[in-house]
């Protein structure tokens, strides 16, 4: 039997070419699983160099964050801005308010509730937007502040933004203008007043 391997062309008996021809199966197996695991192994790799990468990067901001954290001046200032926030809101909360335990949002929050005219308002405006609002009605509410004034709550826009809340609709238009109809034959059937 003739035998072609490897470009070779061979004469061998039947058993020696059935011999070959498994081994060079068996090979040509093994070698499609060997590059399949090279393939793996390297995607592998690459996720794994990545994620070292990711940690150097994550170790280098980290202690570029401590380096600056250390560093004396930024301390400084950032003692002189806590200082300075709790010194302006205390003018305005009051020496009662402990702003010890409070972030720096939780105080400027509680600032600008207190000198607003509509502190429920306030409070869902506050909630729904992010920090930049807050800073900036911060600002509005340090520069508006007047320790002579006092703040009052407008009790009526108070008052209609409840009932606004608690109002129950009452049906469509269709029915309002139903009602209007009855209500206008019910005073044609009335007698006039002098």
């Amino acid at each position: 039997m003739k035998l072609t391997l490897d470009g070779i062309t061979v004469e061998l008996e039947d058993q020696a070419a059935q011999l070959v021809s498994k081994a060079v199966a068996d090979r040509d197996t093994a070698v499609e699983a060997a590059n399949a695991d090279a393939v793996k192994l390297k995607d592998e790799l690459a996720a794994e160099k990545a994620r070292a990468d990711k940690a150097e990067e994550d170790l280098a901001a980290s202690e570029q964050a401590r380096k600056d954290a250390e560093d004396p001046k930024a301390v400084r200032e950032r003692v002189d801005a806590r200082l300075e926030l709790e010194r302006q809101s205390t003018a305005i909360l009051g020496a009662d308010v402990k702003v010890d335990g409070m972030s720096d949002d939780e105080i400027r929050s509680a600032v600008v509730v207190k000198t607003s005219k509509d502190p429920e308002g306030v409070k869902a405006k506050l909630e729904k937007n992010d920090a930049t609002y807050l800073l900036v009605r911060y600002d509005a509410a340090i520069e508006g502040f007047d320790p002579d004034q006092k703040v009052e709550p407008n009790k009526a826009l108070a008052g209609v933004r409840s009932s606004a809340n608690k109002a129950q609709p009452r049906g469509d238009a269709a029915d309002a203008r139903q009602r209007m109809i009855e209500a206008k034959q019910k005073l044609g059937t009335e007698p006039l007043r002098a």
